[in-house]
């Protein structure tokens, strides 16, 4: 890719020197160091991503996390690659790119597209950037030990060939009667309508040998560990250091488990029949794949699948934007969301004048008529991923506003915050804006600035619990300053690959269904481990439409289960070890 007299080493608590064409570093004994080099722009047009050839030199099992973007302060095109002392092993890096015109035009919706290219928007460029690398980024998550590594070689690996213009004729339709892509096989694949029920029944099976962990309570809190005030709602309570839930019954509670349950895939079919072999009624693939699944009585049969499922798994909560007939069934503890912001706003608070508090008021109020006494209701969100300007003023009457309204209506819930997506706090920017009437335009980072200080400030003034949406490989780094010791409760987070069908990996790639399992492990490993940190929603429970969702086009596999309501077994597997093993693990 580039010679290593043309690469520029900058470390952070991390320092490189080249020994030949390879490249050593050394991490010190840091919770995050880092190492970036920048070098000549290299093309990778054609190329799925970046391929290193890395050696694990220190003495310790490491996990690298590493990154290939410049400008996007996340820096989506991410991989991640575990070592033991001694190991050598290929780390990819998967790349994000533009949509460019042709891509719009034959597939509208869709972030990933059939021939390998992934966005990170539905928007498209007229001229897109080319698609280069310039910089590299190695991340541990540290504190403890330090660690070695060599870097053998720089190359890519794939092949990208976005198929669009006339050859997109040749793909269409995409999709085949069951709402899966037609252009490819994968383990699990649903062929035929008898894989339901064939598939009900193995489930059921496992569900029986597995109904859940033996040392929990009906919310899904800890009967092995120390008993603390029973006051029939939820609270939170720092023990040894540590924060923590503390359910109806007074046992401590970690809050685990999906978001976005609900029978329903938000696909998009109208003005986009060519895309699919066969129409869903209401173009709902989902909702068709459980009638198909669960049968005439399908709305009993699912409603109950999916708590007992939970129980089995090892999770005990239903996070945001879940259905709201799932959460009042008085089974599973829930987290429920209020809006009143539109989803442009999140680039601005706006006014926050008589109107939008009139909103507030009156949203609060119809979602706490049913919620505010039940018990299995753990608190509301309000709003999500707000952007706006550094005036603390502002900030400070957003957040207290909500927090009256919110506890004059339901005085007995927390207050869970806005889900901030602040993917690299407490390193890097935060997504606030300069000029809040302005949407951002996604090639201008210049406009961003670290304005966190104001925020947060404010932010734990007044909720009870610091929602975060957290996009990493790892969320041990996660800390608070002193004066936001509050606990924390990460609202989404999410991994995915390319192997099953779906056409963008998420957020944060994976190269297969194995090394998902993995990285989803470490990350709720990291969670547990993290002091602030009582409790992590898996963003989501089913995944995406391959063809892109209906409010921005994200066809990304996030799902603990498949369109066809098939769990990931890979995925599933690494969820319940941490489902069974999080409150000894936690309690330390």
């Amino acid at each position: 890719m580039f010679l290593p007299g043309q690469a520029i080493i900058r470390g952070e608590h991390a320092s490189g020197r080249w020994d030949g064409d390879i490249l050593r570093i050394d991490f010190q004994d840091h919770i995050w160091p880092m190492l970036t080099l920048d070098f000549p722009a290299v093309s990778i047009e054609k190329a799925e991503g970046v391929e290193l050839d890395v050696e694990n030199t220190g003495e310790y099992p490491i996990t690298l996390f590493a990154y290939a973007e410049k400008e996007n302060p996340y820096c989506w095109s991410s991989g991640l690659l575990p070592l033991k002392p001694g190991e050598r092993e290929k780390l990819r890096i998967l790349c994000f790119r533009d949509k460019s015109k042709g891509a719009r035009e034959a597939y509208p919706l869709m972030l990933g597209v059939p021939g390998g290219a992934v966005a990170m928007t539905s928007e498209y460029y007229e001229t897109p950037k080319p698609a280069i690398v310039e910089t590299l980024r190695f991340e541990l998550e540290g504190e403890g030990r330090p660690a070695m590594i060599a870097i053998h070689s720089f190359g890519t690996y794939g092949v990208v060939n976005p198929i669009y213009g006339e050859d997109a004729k040749q793909v269409y339709p995409m999709m085949d009667s069951y709402g899966q892509y037609r252009h490819a096989e994968w383990p699990g694949k649903v062929r035929r309508l008898s894989d339901f029920e064939k598939n009900r029944v193995a489930e059921e099976e496992a569900i029986a040998q597995q109904p859940g962990a033996p040392d929990r309570n009906k919310y899904g809190g800890w009967t092995g560990g120390p008993k603390f005030k029973a006051t029939g709602h939820f609270y939170t309570k720092q023990v040894n250091g540590r924060w923590w839930f503390v359910d109806p019954e007074g046992c401590l509670y970690w809050a685990f488990g999906p978001a976005f349950i609900r029978p329903s895939s938000l696909a998009v079919t109208g003005g986009y029949e060519y895309l699919f072999e066969t129409l869903a009624p209401d173009g709902d693939y989902y909702k068709a794949n459980i009638i198909r699944k669960y049968g005439k009585n399908w709305k009993g049969a699912y409603s109950d699948i999916v708590h007992r499922r939970l129980k089995s798994w090892g999770m005990n909560t239903m996070g945001n934007a879940s259905d709201q007939e799932l959460c009042l069934m008085g089974r599973t503890p829930y987290a429920t969301g209020i809006t009143t912001l539109r989803y442009s706003a999140r680039y601005g608070l706006g006014e926050l004048d008589a109107a939008w508090l009139s909103k507030l008021d009156e949203s609060t109020a119809r979602t706490s008529e049913k919620m505010a006494d039940d018990p299995y209701c753990i608190g509301f969100f309000i709003d999500n991923e707000i952007h706006d300007g550094p005036e603390y003023s502002r900030w400070e009457y957003y957040y207290s506003a909500c927090r009256e309204v919110m506890k004059k209506y339901a005085p007995n819930k927390l207050y869970l915050g806005s889900r901030q997506d602040w993917h690299r706090y407490p390193r890097g920017a935060i997504p606030v804006r300069v000029d809040p009437e302005v949407a951002p335009d996604d090639h201008d980072y210049s406009k961003m600035y670290n304005g966190y200080e104001s925020v947060l400030r404010a932010y734990a003034k007044y909720a009870d619990v610091l929602a975060f949406n957290q996009y990493r490989y790892t969320l041990y780094n996660l800390r608070m300053p002193d004066y936001a010791n509050k606990p924390i409760l990460i609202g989404e987070t999410t991994v995915g690959a390319l192997d099953r069908g779906m056409l963008h990996p998420s957020l944060r790639p994976t190269q297969n269904q194995d090394e998902r399992a993995f990285a989803c492990g470490h990350i709720l490993e990291s969670a547990l481990d993290n002091p602030w940190i009582a409790g992590v929603h898996w963003f989501m429970y089913i995944d995406w439409v391959c063809t892109g969702c209906a409010f921005n086009g994200e066809n990304m596999q996030m799902g603990i289960v498949d369109i066809c309501d098939t769990p990931y077994p890979e995925l599933l597997e690494s969820l319940k070890k941490i489902g069974y093993s999080m409150y000894s693990r936690r309690f330390k």
